[in-house]
């Protein structure tokens, strides 16, 4: 059995396409993203409940 990859994602400019191909993909999961915008993470949020937010990288990591 194929195990996934785990993604998480830093910056949701360009970065909010790392997360889409991540969420779509067979392979991967989309974990957790983060940004210093909060709007952007709402954004993402309502399109990926289940993935994790942070304003903060360390305590993403």
């Amino acid at each position: 059995m194929k195990r996934k990859v785990g993604y998480a994602v830093v910056g949701l400019g360009v970065g909010m396409r790392h997360a889409d191909a991540a969420a779509k993909s067979e392979n991967a999961n989309l974990i957790a993203v983060c940004d210093l915008k909060q709007e952007k993470l709402d954004k993402i949020k309502e399109k990926y409940p289940e993935t994790l937010t942070y304003t903060d990288f360390d305590e993403m990591l």
